[in-house]
């Protein structure tokens, strides 16, 4: 079940039309397939908002290990990803957290800036699915080949 559809069978708008089409298709099972549904469509959506929340900064977001080198050095660091971050001064950016200290979108390190410790973070957006028209895929695969200089519209 995606999101939209469960957004549609919670829906007051929509709810009642999602819900008998399950019903319908289910025949006999219909009235338990419909309650099953609703109970996963309700748990997706619980658990999205949750997600999507703010959060406080002392519960910081999961972090991984990046290895890399550099001149010869190798380094090690325990990075979370890129996420929203509100700061004391009531300013919001992006930020992570990286060895146990939170870092603002400057790179700098919260706490040393003017903006003041983090207080919440909230995960980003993923992007949309967006399907491309015949003429976008081929100029996107043709930026490929010739290092992104081709243009293209939609």
């Amino acid at each position: 079940m995606t999101l939209e559809e469960a957004c549609r069978l919670i829906d007051p708008a929509t709810d009642l039309d999602a819900l008998a089409e399950i019903e319908y298709y289910n025949g006999f099972k219909g009235k338990d397939a419909a309650a099953k549904a609703l109970h996963e469509a309700s748990q997706m959506v619980v658990d999205f908002v949750r997600q999507m929340s703010w959060h406080d900064a002392k519960n910081p977001p999961i972090a991984h290990e990046e290895s890399w080198e550099c001149a010869g050095e190798k380094h090690c660091a325990v990075i979370s990803d890129i996420v929203w971050v509100c700061c004391e001064s009531g300013h919001t950016m992006k930020g992570w957290v990286e060895n146990g200290t939170w870092h603002i979108e400057d790179g700098h390190r919260a706490e040393d800036g003017h903006y003041g410790h983090v207080k919440l973070w909230a995960p980003l957006l993923e992007p949309p699915e967006v399907k491309k028209c015949e003429a976008c895929k081929k100029a996107c695969m043709e930026a490929e080949y010739d290092n992104g200089t081709t243009a293209f519209h939609g």
